[in-house]
């Protein structure tokens, strides 16, 4: 059975009319904590990377000597940073009282979702198949990367979105 609800002042969020601006600011929002959620665990990635990569032994010594695992941790640790400072940047514009353009957040989310799934999956590439060792929190990590990559927007759309926003911004 279906209960119609009259409409009633008091349930309305924001100004009547309006309710598009409501849910932009609401997915603005949750793009920004995505972001937030995603240095975290590109973060997280670079340290079970280099705590394995320091204590494993290959054939040829310290899996952290070898140039690939390195170059994965070196990758993984300047994307954090990269990812970080526009988070950075964006709270301060939040801060300040500024504007923050939906598509900055958009770029934000994309990038630093891309980044999180990047860091995850070089994280179990360095782990072999202890990759898939469900007490050490790289699966986790990977699964978590791959849905921030679907959720509020895929990838593909958002590129897509910031694609016809920089095509508009041309005529």
């Amino acid at each position: 059975k279906v209960t119609i609800v009259e409409h009633c002042d008091s349930c309305v969020l924001g100004e009547r009319g309006k309710g598009l601006e409501v849910g932009v600011d609401s997915m603005s929002w949750s793009r920004f904590s995505i972001s937030a959620t995603s240095v975290g665990a590109s973060k997280r990635a670079a340290q079970l990377m280099l705590r394995f990569a320091t204590r494993r032994q290959i054939a040829t010594g310290r899996l952290l000597d070898h140039p690939v695992a390195r170059s994965y941790l070196g990758e993984t640790v300047a994307q954090a940073c990269i990812a970080e400072g526009l988070l950075y940047r964006i709270a301060a514009l939040f801060d300040s009282g500024e504007g923050v353009s939906v598509d900055v957040l958009a770029a934000s989310k994309l990038l630093t979702r891309e980044f999180a799934w990047l860091a995850a999956d070089r994280l179990v590439q360095v782990l072999g198949s202890r990759g898939y060792d469900e007490s050490n929190g790289a699966p986790q990590l990977l699964r978590d990367a791959r849905v921030g990559r679907i959720f509020e927007g895929t990838s593909e759309a958002l590129v897509s979105y910031l694609g016809s926003q920089a095509l508009a911004a041309r005529s």
